[in-house]
């Protein structure tokens, strides 16, 4: 090869190298990402929003039954006559205090 021919591929390769670390509207590299996106990485964005989503819902309802409990345990409670109240026995305290 003549020195010509190895200026112009070395300038081509300047070029693309130019044109791959440069942020315009539309590069090689944003095609390859688009690519890796619509193959793969959609699949994983669509399946951990619905991990997401499942999640958010199993909480709400945790949460929600979580407070009907609490209400159902409140209205015993406050069935139960002051005489009948007890202080709890300190061995069952003890149990309550274990690590």
């Amino acid at each position: 090869m003549d020195d010509l021919n190895i200026l112009s591929i070395i300038t081509s390769f300047g070029s693309l190298g130019v044109a791959l670390s440069t942020k315009g509207d539309y590069t090689p590299i944003h095609a390859l990402n688009d690519m890796f996106y619509v193959r793969i990485g959609r699949k994983f964005s669509l399946a951990a929003e619905k991990a997401r989503i499942e999640d958010n819902a199993y909480l709400k309802k945790f949460e929600e039954d979580m407070q009907k409990s609490l209400k159902s345990v409140s209205k015993e409670c406050l069935k139960i006559s002051p005489e009948n109240i007890q202080h709890p026995r300190e061995t069952l305290l003890g149990l309550l205090c274990l690590p």
